[in-house]
């Protein structure tokens, strides 16, 4: 009968001895997705960041674009009303 006890207790000490290990295991487990999360997050971040940041530039140089073709039909404009108006004088005389 004590043999048994002392069997019974040992496998409980163990029982407990694994129980805890597993306990331990899960909480750096647990860490360990928690670190990673993070690091995903931040790096999920910084690439919206440097894609705002692209896509703000890429606007940026299009409206320069833009502004510079606007500037460039109305110099033609101008000029199209010129020659009409010497055109124009032209032809009175």
């Amino acid at each position: 009968a004590e043999r048994a006890e002392q069997t019974s207790a040992a496998l409980l000490a163990r029982a407990e001895d694994i129980a805890h290990a597993f306990e331990e295991a899960d909480r750096r487990l647990h860490e360990r997705a928690q670190d990673t999360s993070s690091m995903l997050m931040a790096r999920a971040d910084e690439a919206s960041n440097s894609l705002m940041a692209r896509a703000e530039e890429t606007a940026d140089k299009l409206n320069a674009r833009v502004s510079d073709i606007a500037g460039t039909f109305d110099a033609a404009d101008q000029k199209l009303v010129a020659r009409a108006v010497e055109t124009a004088q032209s032809l009175e005389a």
